[in-house]
């Protein structure tokens, strides 16, 4: 029998694959945990976007937190997508760096 790949698309993902299994998922939640998780995911970005420079904030949030691609945030840039890739991964270290 061949294996099935299941790829999963923001459609997928927002559909509930996987939410079933997870008891702090926001519908199960008490309502003051999810404020409190928000208020403290706010303080997190916040700190990251302290420590890490404007630009690599800017992707991490693009590319990883908006699901942009690449070739569009350099196209929004007006730079090339090999740029935008090597200051992507600049970023990760530097987002890495001031989690450590």
């Amino acid at each position: 029998m061949a294996s099935r790949t299941v790829f999963l698309t923001r459609s997928r993902r927002h559909g509930g694959l996987g939410c079933e299994r997870n008891p702090n998922h926001e519908s199960g939640a008490d309502p003051r945990t999810r404020q409190t998780s928000r208020l403290d995911a706010l303080a997190r970005l916040e700190r990251l976007a302290g420590a890490i420079s404007s630009i690599s904030f800017y992707l991490l949030d693009q590319i990883v937190g908006r699901e942009r691609w690449m070739k569009d945030v350099a196209g929004e840039l007006r730079t090339s997508p090999e740029y935008v890739a090597q200051r992507f991964r600049e970023a990760i270290w530097e987002a890495t760096v001031a989690y450590c």
